[in-house]
């Protein structure tokens, strides 16, 4: 049996797929490489961009390109395609699916449009109102989704694969937890003597974000539920050419959950962070006027903005992805970008503590506590 130039999948496999993409029976094939995508393989999956030249039945050739993604387990949860399924048929704006196969080894093999732009620096994203707009907007389309009864089967089978189920009690335990292992660990000098002076600065310090994490721990569980991607930035996000729009992808992190955790990642700490001289109350109105017209609920804009910022906060307390791999820390990407260093990862810690820390009034205040 023939295989492809497409992770070895038999050739006559894929005929089926490529005629429904033409729309005529595809007699032969073959494949090239000449588009290279603006970001690394992830750690769940590795892709192609085949452009595939066909032969169809009336003896005419007609050429596409495709983005071809394959997930690195055969077990069970965190598949992608009943995602682009579920979603098209909503009327959310994703790459087109046009088939999945198995590989050789059982992994999921995801056939999809593939789109010509994709955001590659989020500061130049960042800059421009118009994508912005439309990137809110999006994202308030995706977050107002109602799931069905078959389709929230499908998100807890991805969820059956992961060693825990992700929710906010787990999450702010860690949280703590993270904290307390840079404080002790400051004060044996494995970190450097920036973070070892912020463990020693006393009153408010470490110790308040441990406990307002606590705090947390007990009032973001009881937020409302919603739909949500979990990792909704622009880099998963890009424009197919006809009709031109922007659309979302890379599922591999959604479930229910806090409803305004994508926003409040995006935008919670915006005036904070300083990202854009846009203004977090102007984007909040953007995002919720598409969240309520197409379904969300309603709530209004002050209450909003506490939510999510709580919300960006709660998150924000985690700093387990900020530190070194040789120290409990997130794995490497090894893909040469910002934050993969060990002494760009301490600088993020350094930060991001500081960052915490400014804003624990703010926190304090919107929880009616006692600093």
């Amino acid at each position: 049996m023939d295989k492809s130039d497409i992770f070895n999948i038999p050739k006559d496999r894929l005929l089926s797929i490529f005629s429904d993409i033409v729309s005529e029976k595809v007699e032969d094939f073959h494949v090239r490489y000449e588009h290279r995508k603006n970001s690394e393989n992830g750690i769940m999956g590795e892709f192609r961009i085949p452009t595939v030249t066909c032969r169809i039945a009336s003896g005419d050739i007609t050429e596409f390109t495709l983005f071809v993604r394959r997930r690195k387990k055969a077990d069970i949860g965190r598949l992608q395609a009943h995602h682009y399924a579920f979603l098209s048929n909503k009327g959310v704006p994703v790459p087109r699916l046009y088939g999945a196969l198995p590989d050789e080894q059982g992994r999921e093999v995801i056939f999809l449009e593939h789109l010509e732009e994709i955001a590659e620096t989020e500061e130049d994203f960042y800059r421009d109102m118009k994508n912005l707009k439309e990137f809110l907007e999006l994202m308030a389309r995706f977050n107002s989704v109602r799931l069905t009864v078959d389709y929230a089967a499908e998100i807890g089978w991805d969820m059956a694969e992961r060693d825990f189920t992700m929710n906010w009690k787990t999450w702010m335990t860690w949280s703590i937890f993270v904290l307390d292992y840079i404080e002790k660990n400051a004060e044996k000098d494995l970190f450097d003597e920036r973070i070892k002076r912020f463990c020693r600065s006393g009153e408010p310090g470490i110790n308040s974000l441990k406990r307002v994490a606590l705090e947390l721990a007990y009032v973001i569980p009881s937020l409302t539920v919603g739909y949500i991607h979990g990792d909704f930035l622009p880099g998963n996000t890009g424009w197919r050419k006809d009709p031109r729009e922007l659309v979302v992808f890379d599922f591999e992190d959604v479930l229910l959950d806090t409803r305004f955790y994508d926003i409040a990642f995006f935008i919670g700490g915006w005036d904070i962070e300083g990202k854009h001289p846009v203004t977090q109350r102007e984007l909040a109105e953007i995002y919720l006027e598409n969240y309520i017209r197409h379904g969300g609920d309603k709530i209004n804009i002050e209450d909003f903005i506490r939510e999510i910022m709580l919300v960006w906060y709660a998150r924000k307390l985690n700093l387990w992805e900020y530190l070194p791999a040789d120290m409990l820390g997130a794995p490497s990407y090894d893909s040469g970008m910002p934050g993969e260093k060990r002494e760009e990862r301490l600088d993020l810690v350094y930060t991001n503590l500081h960052i915490l820390l400014n804003e624990l009034g703010t926190v304090y205040s919107i929880l009616e506590l006692k600093q």
